[in-house]
């Protein structure tokens, strides 16, 4: 994934560029130019893009990323004002909580911000 967002970064700067094990081939303005990356700047790249990444379902209004899910649930008395925030544990570590919204939801089109159901590993 990484290589991959490197790649298009040079190609919207106008270079041909194309992947290869371990690195990156540039064509700039006719010169060859390879690329080469260490494994561990590659994992922590890789790491970085996994880290961001979010997927928001508009239709059940839910929010997924690498290490939590995020789902609007609504109060049965919409007068009830007071915010209740709940975290559950299980044996093996795993959360689940239910509090207000995280911003990244909200930046997401998610209008109202509500409790949500929050699931952790």
């Amino acid at each position: 994934m990484g290589l991959n967002r490197i790649a298009e970064r040079f190609k919207a700067l106008g270079c041909d560029a194309e992947i290869t094990e371990g690195g990156v081939n540039l064509d700039i303005e006719g010169k060859d130019i390879f690329i080469q990356f260490e494994s561990e700047w590659l994992s922590a790249v890789n790491a970085f893009y996994r880290a961001r990444q979010y997927h928001f379902d508009e239709e059940r209004r839910s929010l997924f990323s690498n290490r939590a899910a995020e789902y609007l649930i609504v109060r049965p008395d919409p007068g009830f004002f007071h915010r209740v925030q709940h975290e559950f544990k299980d044996g093996q570590g795993n959360r689940a909580s239910i509090s207000p919204t995280s911003k990244e939801f909200l930046a997401r089109k998610a209008a109202i911000p509500l409790a949500l159901a929050r699931l952790r590993s």
